[in-house]
C-alpha cells in the first residue's frame, strides 16, 4: 500500500529512541564507574525501561496494520521475505559490525563482546540488535494468528495478554519464543490502534493529567523495584500495565505535540533516521566515552552530554554518506535501495 507519513508516528519514534540512546548510555558510564548519584541512574534507567521498548514494538504494529494487506499464501511469503531482507541484512550487518569494533578495543569498554556472540547471532542475539530479531518473528506470525483467528481482535490480544503474562511466570528458555511472548501484545495493541482508535484523542488537559499520573504511578514502581519490596513476578506485571499505560499516553502526548514539532528542523532530521540512530548509536556514544576517559575526563555531565549528541549525530552522518554511496543505503533499506537502483537503470534505458 502507498504509505504516507503521520508526523505524529515519526515524533514518538524520536521520543522512544532519544530513550533508548539515554538509556544505553546511562547504563554504560555506570559499568564505567562513572561518579553519579547511584539512587537518581536507578530510578530513571527503571522508569525508561517500563515503556520504550514496548511503545517502540506498539508502532511496529500500528504500521503494520496501517500499511499491510496479506490475503494469499502467495501474498504472506512475499510479506515474509521483504521482512526478512529488510530486517536481515542490517541486522546481520551492524550487528557483526558492533561485535568486531567491540573486540577492537576490548581493553577500553566495559562489556567486551567475541566470537560466542556472533555465533549466538540467530539464538540470542545482543542489545540493542535483539529488536529486529523480535520484530520478524513477530511479523511471520502475526499474519497467521489473524488467519488462524479469523482476524478476531480481541480473541487476539486476550492470547497475546495470555502468552505476556504467562511468559512472566514460566520462560521456556528459547530466545525467540520468550521474545515473542513477550512483546506480542505491545505489537498488537498497536494494530488495535490502528484499527479502532484512531479517531479518538484526549483533550488537552486531561492529557496532561494522565500523563502526570503516569510518571507517579511508574516513579512508584521504581520505589518498589529498587527496594525489592514486591516479589519480581509481581513487579514484572505492574511493569506489564504500566507499559501500556506509558504507551498510550505517549501516543496522546506526541499526537497533540506534531503541530508544534512539525517544523522543527532537527526533530525532523532525527525522525528520518531513528533507524539508523537505534543501529549504531552505541558505537558513536560508547566511543565518545573512551575517548573521553582517555584524555581523563570522568564528569559525568559531559560525558551524558557529548555522548546524547553524538550518538544521534554520529548515526545521522552515517546514514547521509551511505544514502549518497549509491549501493551503500543497501546497508540500510536493502529493497528500498535496490528498487531505486533498478528505477534509475529504467530511466535512463527510457531516456
Amino acid at each position: 500500500m502507498q504509505k504516507t507519513r503521520e508526523l505524529w508516528v515519526d515524533y514518538t519514534k524520536v521520543f522512544a529512541c532519544i530513550l533508548v540512546v539515554i538509556g544505553h548510555l546511562l547504563q554504560g558510564l555506570n559499568k564505567a564507574n562513572i561518579e553519579w548519584n547511584e539512587n537518581l541512574y536507578n530510578y530513571i534507567n527503571n522508569f525508561i525501561y517500563v515503556f520504550h521498548m514496548p511503545l517502540f514494538m506498539c508502532l511496529s504494529g500500528y504500521l503494520y496494520e496501517k500499511y499491510t494487506k496479506i490475503g494469499s499464501w502467495k501474498e504472506y511469503f512475499k510479506f515474509i521475505k521483504k521482512k526478512l531482507i529488510n530486517l536481515g541484512v542490517p541486522y546481520f550487518i551492524f550487528y557483526i559490525a558492533f561485535v568486531l569494533i567491540n573486540m577492537l578495543f576490548a581493553s577500553s569498554v566495559n562489556s567486551p563482546r567475541g566470537i560466542d556472540d556472533i555465533l549466538n547471532i540467530l539464538t540470542n542475539p545482543m542489545p540493542p540488535f535483539w529488536f529486529l530479531y523480535a520484530l520478524f518473528f513477530i511479523f511471520l506470525i502475526i499474519p497467521l494468528l489473524e488467519k488462524l483467528l479469523k482476524n478476531s481482535t480481541y480473541v487476539i490480544l486476550i492470547l497475546a495478554i495470555i502468552l505476556h503474562i504467562g511468559n512472566i511466570f514460566v520462560e521456556t528458555g528459547i530466545y525467540a519464543i520468550d521474545i515473542v511472548c513477550e512483546y506480542l501484545v505491545y505489537f498488537y495493541l498497536g494494530a488495535i490502534i490502528s484499527k479502532k482508535l484512531q479517531a479518538k484523542e484526549f483533550s488537552t488537559n486531561y492529557t496532561i493529567i494522565l500523563g502526570i499520573l503516569f510518571v507517579a504511578l511508574t516513579l512508584g514502581y521504581c520505589y518498589l523495584k529498587i527496594n525489592s519490596i514486591l516479589n519480581e513476578s509481581i513487579l514484572d506485571v505492574l511493569k506489564f500495565i504500566l507499559a501500556i499505560y506509558g504507551t498510550f499516553i505517549s501516543i496522546a502526548i506526541f499526537r497533540k505535540l506534531t503541530v508544534y514539532l512539525k517544523n522543527n528542523y532537527i526533530i525532523n532530521k532525527i525522525a528520518k533516521n531513528t533507524f539508523p540512530i537505534y543501529l549504531m548509536h552505541t558505537i558513536f556514544s560508547a566511543g565518545m566515552g573512551i575517548v573521553l576517559l582517555k584524555i581523563g575526563i570522568t564528569n559525568f555531565y559531559i560525558h551524558v552530554i557529548l555522548g546524547l549528541v553524538l550518538g544521534i549525530i554520529g548515526p545521522i552522518i552515517v546514514a547521509e554518506i551511505l544514502k549518497i554511496t549509491r549501493y551503500g543505503n543497501i546497508m540500510l533499506y536493502p529493497i528500498k535501495t535496490v528498487n531505486e537502483i533498478k528505477k534509475e537503470k529504467v530511466d535512463r534505458q527510457i531516456g
